[in-house]
C-alpha cells in the first residue's frame, strides 16, 4: 500500500448499498458467538424479499412515480425506498470506528484501502473479526503472535501492534472492544501489505529502480483472516515464496543469534599481512576467522596454507579480491559490525519482497552489485558469466523486461548524450578523430539522413545542448557493442553486449559501462539462446560473426530479463554472501525503511476520541 496521507471521508456509496442489502445484526450480547458466526458472512436477503420493517421507510409522494402495472390506468405507485441497516450493539460502534479512523491509503488497483477494509465489513453487516462484545477472540491474540513472529522477516512488530493497542485487550465495553476490532483489522492489513510487497515503493527509495511490487487485496485478506483460526499461515502465504526469501530469513535469524551472544570480535589495525608471515596478528586473525565458523587452528601464528585457503574464501564471499593477503579492504569487510550486517540483510530481504516469486521459465539474472549474469533454465543455471555494468555517473537502472532477438555485427548508434560530452571534445580536436575508430557521422536521425565529411563541418560551432548529427559506429572488431547485442526493448536503451575492452572482466569492481551491460562470453550466450532454433547451428552463427554483415536474429522462446540490485544473498552452496554498495542504494533504502516507522492506521484508531 502507498500511503498519501490524510482521513477518508464518508463511506463509498457501493459500500452503502451493499450494506442495505444484509440483515441488521443482532447484538452479539444476546447469545454466545461460535466460530462459524464469527466467520460466515451474514445471509443476504433473496432479490425478491421485502426488506424487514425497521428498514422499510413509510411511502411519500416523493416516492411516487407515474405509470404502473397494466391495467393500472396511470395509477400513482409509491416504491418503498432502502436505508442501510440501523446496526446496534458492537456492530454499530465498529462501523464508527472504521468509518472514522482510516487513514488514506491506495492499492496497486487505485481503489482507497479503507474503502476495500469498509466493503469487507458492509458483506457481514459489521460482525467483528477479532473480537465478540465481552473480550477479544483467540484469533486476536493469534494475530499478535504474528506481529511478534514479523521481527523474523526483518519487519519490526512496533510498527502494528503499540502500547496503546495493547491495552485495549483488557477493554470490557462495546467502545474499547471496537476500537480494538478495527486496530487489529489495520494492524493485519498492514502487516500483509508489508510481507506482501514490503514497506516502501521502490520508486521512491530510488529513482533509477523501476519494479511494481504486487500489492495485497485488503478485503480478501481480511476474509481469509476471517475464515481461520490461526492468521499466521494466512500472512506465512503472502510473504515470498521462494528460496531465495526463506535463505535470507534463516541467515538473519543466525546473524541475531550471533548478536544476542554479544557478537564478534574486531580485528585490529596494521600493516598488510601475507603468506608465508608469522607473529601475534597472524594468530589473532587466525582466532577472529575461526570465531566466523571457519574450519582453521586458531592457535597456530603462521600465515600457512590453510589460512592463505580461508582467507580467499573470506575475500569471495564479501566480493574482494581473492588474493590471499589480508589488506584494508578485507580488514574493512572484516570489521563490519553484526548490526551493519543485520541491517543488511534486512533490506535485501525488502527488495526481494519488490520481485515476484516466479521470475520466468527461462530467465536472465543480472546481479549489479556482483558483476554476474545467470541464465536460467528451469531451476538450472545453464549460463554463468562475468558482466560490466554502468559507471557510478551512469548508473544501471533497475527494472524487468523480455528478450526477443539479438543483433549480429551490430551498428552503435552513439546516444546524443554521449556525442556532445564525450564525442565532441574529440571533433573539435582533431574532426577526424572518430572516423579512425569507424565513426561516420549523418545530418541527422532521419533514416535518409546523408553521410557528411566530417572535416567539413565546424564542430566548434556545434551547441553540445543541440546537437544535431547522427553518429554511428560500423560493425566490426572496434565497434564498442563488439560483435554481438541481447535486445529487450526498454525505454532506458539498456541491453546485454559484446565488448572489445575485455581486460576489464578482470577487475573486481566492474562499474565501467554508460549503463549497459557487458558480457564477458556473449558468444556461448548466443549460441545458448538460439540452440531451439535449428536453423541457427553453432557452425552457421560462427560463419555469421565471421562474414560482418549486420542482421538480426529473433530468439526462438522470449527470455525474461531483470536487472536486480542484491547486496546480501545466500548462494547455492549455502554460503551467505555480502557485497559493497557500489550505487549506494543500500543507504537510500536504508534512509526510506527509517521513515517508514510512521505512526500506524491500527494506532491511530486506538488513540481515536
Amino acid at each position: 500500500m502507498t500511503y498519501r496521507g490524510g482521513i477518508f471521508g464518508s463511506i463509498a456509496a457501493a459500500a452503502i448499498l451493499a450494506a442495505s442489502a444484509v440483515h441488521a445484526a443482532p447484538d452479539p450480547a444476546d447469545a454466545t458467538i461460535d466460530r462459524a458466526a464469527l466467520t460466515s458472512p451474514p445471509t443476504a436477503l433473496a432479490p425478491t424479499s421485502e426488506p424487514p420493517s425497521a428498514l422499510r421507510p413509510t411511502p411519500s409522494r416523493l416516492d411516487a412515480v407515474p405509470g404502473g402495472a397494466p391495467g393500472a390506468g396511470g395509477a400513482v405507485v409509491t416504491i418503498p425506498l432502502l436505508a442501510p441497516p440501523v446496526l446496534t450493539g458492537i456492530a454499530g460502534r465498529l462501523r464508527e470506528a472504521v468509518e472514522t479512523s482510516a487513514p488514506q491509503a491506495l492499492d496497486n488497483s487505485g481503489e482507497p484501502v479503507a474503502v476495500a477494509v469498509r466493503r469487507f465489513y458492509s458483506t457481514r453487516a459489521y460482525q467483528p473479526v477479532w473480537v465478540n462484545s465481552r473480550e477479544p477472540l483467540p484469533r486476536a491474540s493469534s494475530l499478535v503472535r504474528a506481529v511478534l513472529n514479523s521481527a523474523q522477516d526483518g519487519l519490526e512488530p512496533a510498527n502494528y501492534i503499540t502500547p496503546a493497542i495493547q491495552a485495549l485487550f483488557l477493554a470490557k465495553d462495546e467502545v474499547g472492544l471496537a476500537k480494538l476490532e478495527a486496530a487489529l483489522t489495520w494492524a493485519f492489513v498492514e502487516l500483509a501489505s508489508d510481507l506482501a510487497s514490503g514497506r516502501t515503493v521502490p520508486s521512491e527509495v530510488d529513482p533509477e529502480t523501476f519494479v511494481h511490487p504486487h500489492d495485497i487485496d485488503p478485503a480478501q485478506v481480511m476474509t481469509d483472516a476471517a475464515t481461520a483460526y490461526d492468521v499466521q499461515p494466512v500472512l506465512n502465504r503472502l510473504a515470498p515464496q521462494t528460496d531465495a526469501y526463506r535463505n535470507l530469513k534463516m541467515a538473519l535469524a543466525r546473524y541475531r543469534e550471533i548478536k544476542r551472544l554479544g557478537g564478534w570480535t574486531e580485528f585490529s589495525n596494521g600493516k598488510i599481512l601475507r603468506p608465508g608471515m608469522r607473529g601475534p596478528r597472524i594468530a589473532e586473525l587466525r582466532s577472529i576467522l575461526a570465531e566466523r565458523g571457519e574450519d582453521i587452528d586458531a592457535e597456530n601464528n603462521h600465515y600457512d596454507l590453510t589460512l592463505v585457503g580461508a582467507v580467499k574464501d573470506f575475500q569471495r564471499r564479501h566480493g574482494l579480491t581473492p588474493d590471499g593477503a589480508f589488506g584494508p579492504n578485507s580488514r574493512l569487510a572484516l570489521n563490519q559490525s553484526v548490526n551493519e550486517r543485520i541491517e543488511q540483510l534486512v533490506i535485501n530481504m525488502e527488495r526481494l519482497r519488490w520481485m515476484p516469486d516466479h521470475l520466468g521459465e527461462r530467465h536472465a539474472f543480472v546481479n549489479l552489485a556482483n558483476f554476474r549474469l545467470e541464465i536460467v533454465f528451469g531451476k538450472e543455471v545453464v549460463y554463468e558469466t562475468r558482466v560490466v555494468v554502468g559507471s557510478d555517473a551512469d548508473r544501471t537502472p533497475v527494472f524487468s523486461d523480455r528478450m526477443t532477438y539479438l543483433v549480429i555485427n551490430p551498428y552503435w548508434n552513439i546516444p546524443p548524450s554521449i556525442a556532445k560530452k564525450e564525442m565532441l571534445p574529440q571533433l573539435r580536436a582533431d574532426p577526424y578523430a572518430l572516423q579512425r575508430k569507424g565513426i561516420r557521422v549523418f545530418a541527422s536521425w532521419a533514416a535518409t539522413a546523408p553521410e557528411l565529411d566530417p572535416g567539413e563541418v565546424d564542430w566548434h560551432a556545434v551547441n553540445p545542448n543541440r546537437f544535431p548529427y547522427k553518429l554511428r559506429q560500423d560493425a566490426g572488431g572496434r565497434n564498442a557493442l563488439g560483435r554481438v547485442k541481447f535486445m529487450f526493448p526498454n525505454k532506458f536503451n539498456i541491453y546485454l553486449h559484446d565488448t572489445p575492452s575485455k581486460s576489464l572482466f578482470n577487475r573486481t569492481v566492474r562499474t565501467f559501462s554508460h549503463g549497459c551491460i557487458r558480457v564477458e562470453d556473449p558468444f556461448r550466450l548466443a549460441k545458448l539462446l538460439l540452440s531451439d532454433d535449428p536453423r541457427w547451428t553453432e557452425a552457421r552463427f560462427d560463419q555469421a560473426i565471421a562474414d560482418g554483415k549486420r542482421r538480426s536474429v529473433s530468439l526462438p522462446r522470449a527470455v525474461n530479463v531483470h536487472l536486480t540490485y542484491l547486496t546480501a544473498w545466500v548462494d547455492r552452496k549455502g554460503v551467505i554472501q555480502f557485497r559493497d554498495d557500489v550505487y549506494k542504494r543500500d543507504a537510500s533504502l536504508i534512509t526510506a525503511i527509517d521513515a517508514s516507522r510512521r505512526r500506524p492506521a491500527a494506532q491511530a484508531v486506538a488513540t481515536s476520541g
